[in-house]
C-alpha cells in the first residue's frame, strides 16, 4: 500500500515553496507582483534547483519536530496531545454514527484517562485501519497536522525576519497578517480533520457486528 505521507509530499513542498517565495518577495520586493510571481516560478520550476532538493528540504522540514509535538501545535496541548487521547471522553458524544454501548461490548469499559483512552483507541484504528474511509481521514488528518507545523517555523522565523528588516511598516503588517491567519486557518482545519478521523474509526467500529473484547 502506498504510504500516506507519499501522497501529500509534493503539496507540502509546494505549500513551502509558496511561503518561501512570498516571504522572500516581502523581504526584497514588497508589493511588486510581478517579481512575487517571477520569483515563485523560478522556486517551483520543474528543473529548478528547489525542486531538485524538494525531497531533501520536506524531510526535513518534516522530522523537525516529532508526530506528539506536531499534535501539541494543533491542540495546544503539552500532555495528552493525540486526538485519541480524547477519543471518548469528548469526540464520541459528539458523532451519532458512535454507538457506546456497541464499543463496550466489544472492548469492555471505556477509559477516561488520556492515555488510556488513545491506547484503546488505537487498537480500534488497528483493526479499521485497511477501511477506505479510514484510511481518508487518515491522509487528511497527517496532512493537514505537518502543514500547521509548517506554518508556525513559518510564523515563528519569517515574520521577525521581515519585521527586523528595512521594509516599509505597510507591507510588513500585511505580511505579518497573513502568515497569522494562514496559521489560524490551517490550525482550525487540522483540529476538524484529527475529530472526524478518530470518530470516523469509532463510528466504523460502532457498525461492525465481530467482537473482540
Amino acid at each position: 500500500m502506498k504510504s500516506l505521507k507519499s501522497t501529500y509530499r509534493r503539496n507540502l513542498t509546494l505549500f513551502a515553496a509558496l511561503n518561501i517565495s512570498v516571504f522572500l518577495a516581502f523581504l526584497f520586493s514588497p508589493m511588486d507582483f510581478n517579481s512575487w510571481k517571477a520569483l515563485y516560478d523560478s522556486i517551483t520550476l520543474k528543473d529548478g534547483l528547489f525542486l531538485s532538493l524538494s525531497p531533501i528540504a520536506t524531510l526535513v522540514l518534516s522530522g523537525l519536530f516529532s508526530a506528539t509535538t506536531k499534535a501539541s501545535l494543533v491542540y495546544w496541548r503539552y500532555k495528552y496531545p493525540l486526538p485519541g487521547s480524547q477519543a471518548f471522553s469528548v469526540y464520541m458524544a459528539t458523532d451519532h454514527r458512535i454507538d457506546p454501548k456497541i464499543l463496550e461490548k466489544k472492548w469492555g469499559p471505556l477509559p477516561t484517562n488520556p492515555e488510556d483512552q488513545n491506547r484503546v483507541w488505537y487498537r480500534i484504528y488497528k483493526h479499521v485501519e485497511s477501511d477506505i474511509r479510514v484510511q481518508d481521514s487518515h491522509r487528511d488528518w497527517l496532512f493537514s497536522r505537518d502543514l500547521t507545523s509548517y506554518s508556525v517555523l513559518f510564523l515563528v522565523v519569517f515574520v521577525p525576519s521581515v519585521i527586523g528588516s528595512d521594509a516599509n511598516w505597510r507591507p510588513t503588517l500585511i505580511y505579518a497578517i497573513i502568515i497569522v491567519i494562514q496559521y489560524i486557518t490551517i490550525l482550525i482545519a487540522a483540529r476538524t480533520y484529527g475529530k472526524r478521523f478518530v470518530c470516523n474509526i469509532l463510528a466504523i467500529e460502532s457498525q461492525s457486528d465481530q467482537t473482540f473484547y
